[in-house]
């Protein structure tokens, strides 16, 4: 079965305590991925080690307050797993953009519905714009509900760790 790897970015009351948040967290995440599973995917579990950092809490938590450091590595790495699936995707619709190209500045595009592979890869895309949870995002942000967000809401998040936490899961495909 392929699997994957989530982040999923949770604003969080730095006023609370870090047991009080972790549980908060946790429950955001499942009720967020509990909507799809049997839909999109098979099944989810937290990740005590995700692209090659350590996560010591047992949901796969990191808050941004008590590890910053962690917490900006898992948040590029899951950024970055992110940009490999929108390369991959993308790159199929533009290849069929590439075949359709007149010379003109207004390019016509056919989307040919029997191709399954195709529209799958343009379902991908507009899924993701539209909030649902696919297994290979990468990243997620509750607060925004989808898995793209602009450049000055990733520089905020950054700037701001003590105001986030990660919870990195195992997102399993159907099957």
């Amino acid at each position: 079965m392929k699997s994957n790897n989530l982040a999923v970015i949770v604003p969080v009351d730095e006023r609370q305590n870090g047991d009080s948040l972790k549980t908060q967290v946790w429950a955001t995440v499942t009720s967020l991925l509990t909507k799809y599973l049997g839909k999109y995917y098979g099944s989810f579990f937290p990740v005590q080690k995700a692209w090659d950092s350590e996560i010591k809490n047992a949901f796969g938590i990191v808050l941004g307050r008590e590890d910053p450091l962690n917490f900006l590595n898992l948040y590029a790495e899951a950024q970055h797993t992110q940009q490999k699936a929108t390369d991959f995707h993308l790159g199929i619709l533009l290849k069929e953009i590439e075949k359709a190209d007149t010379g003109k500045r207004v390019i016509p595009i056919v989307i040919d519905k029997e191709n399954e592979s195709l529209m799958f890869h343009l379902a991908w895309k507009v899924l993701a714009e539209g909030g649902i949870v696919l297994p290979d995002y990468g990243v997620y942000y509750t607060q925004q509900g989808k898995a793209f967000i602009s450049e000055a809401e990733e520089q905020h998040i950054i700037s701001h760790v003590a105001d986030y936490a990660i919870c990195v899961v195992r997102v399993v495909d159907l099957g």
